[in-house]
């Protein structure tokens, strides 16, 4: 009797690579840090914050980040970089659909609101009268 053991050995394998390249993260970072972040409507938190997900090649998702005193941070993360276990994953699952996946990180740099200029006391007026 043959043991099967080998090819449940490269089943898991296999299996593992073929999951590994379906799923990306990146990581967004603001600067000042602990900017809110939203992708694509859905609050996930203070940055930095790791988005991971299983969308399709090419996905783009709209991230805006949030800070008291600082002008919102809109921008766009996109599935856009390979790696080897996508390129494998592509070669054994016909349509590749997964090939690319997000860069490593993303930073948002957020402007400061202008400041806004105390208003001056109200002074007396101190011109004689005739």
């Amino acid at each position: 009797m043959r043991s099967s053991a080998p090819l449940v050995c490269v089943s898991m394998i296999v299996g593992t690579l073929l999951l590994q390249a379906c799923a990306s993260s990146t990581l967004i970072t603001s600067m000042p840090e602990g900017a809110v972040v939203y992708v694509d409507g859905q609050r996930l938190g203070e940055a930095p914050v790791t988005v991971k997900d299983t969308a399709l090649a090419g996905a783009a998702k709209t991230v805006v980040l949030k800070r008291d005193g600082y002008h919102n941070a809109t921008g766009t993360i996109r599935k856009e970089e390979t790696n080897a276990g996508r390129i494998v994953s592509c070669i054994l699952v016909i349509p590749c659909l997964w090939v690319l996946g997000y860069p490593d990180q993303y930073v948002f740099e957020l402007e400061p609101l202008p400041a806004t200029a105390p208003k001056p006391p109200d002074v007396p007026d101190t011109t004689p009268s005739p």
